[in-house]
């Protein structure tokens, strides 16, 4: 009679953790995957050395997503970026002498409850910033307190205001679910 309610009692457990399991993959499933899963479908699969990534490039810019790892609920992005590169030139020692050219991409963290994140990543000759932005271009400050990288970051911002909205334009005209 002990054997059968131990057993009964391990059955019981046995179900409810994979009832759980269940739910949890269900909810990842819905939440994180089903979103990036629809962004990708516009996307050329991208098989480099079993790596797989999904992108595109289209009238000079370059289009990807990344998606969350499976049971992540964070990770995963979308991202718009002009698809010319930045260069750095080299003296004949190997040394860096000197660069040229603008790398400028917008990222968007898709979110299941509440907003979706918006940054922008900016590397020319004398800026490498990554930087929090409102779906309306607006400077999120990562710490307040650091009144020196906010102003800088607001005029890169403020310089910068046209290339990045054409990339927000670009996603939006791409990805116009993850804008609704």
């Amino acid at each position: 009679m002990k054997k059968y309610i131990t057993a009964k009692r391990l059955i019981i457990l046995s179900v409810v953790i994979l009832s759980v399991f269940a739910i949890i993959n269900v909810a990842w499933l819905f939440l994180r995957y089903i979103p990036y899963h629809r962004c990708r479908e516009k996307m050329d699969v991208i098989d480099n050395h079993g790596l797989i990534s999904y992108g595109k490039v289209k009238d000079g810019y370059r289009y990807g997503v990344a998606t969350p790892a499976y049971l992540g609920w964070e990770g995963g992005y979308i991202s718009v970026s002009l698809d010319q590169s930045y260069k750095i030139q080299l003296d004949k020692y190997g040394h860096e002498d000197g660069a040229s050219g603008l790398s400028l991409g917008l990222y968007i963290w898709m979110k299941p409850f509440g907003e979706n994140e918006y940054g922008v990543d900016i590397l020319a000759p004398d800026i490498d910033k990554q930087i929090y932005i409102t779906k309306d271009l607006e400077y999120v400050p990562y710490d307040p307190n650091d009144t020196k990288y906010n102003q800088q970051a607001e005029q890169i911002l403020a310089e910068y205001k046209d290339q990045i909205q054409e990339l927000m334009n670009r996603a939006q005209t791409m990805w116009p679910d993850v804008f609704d």
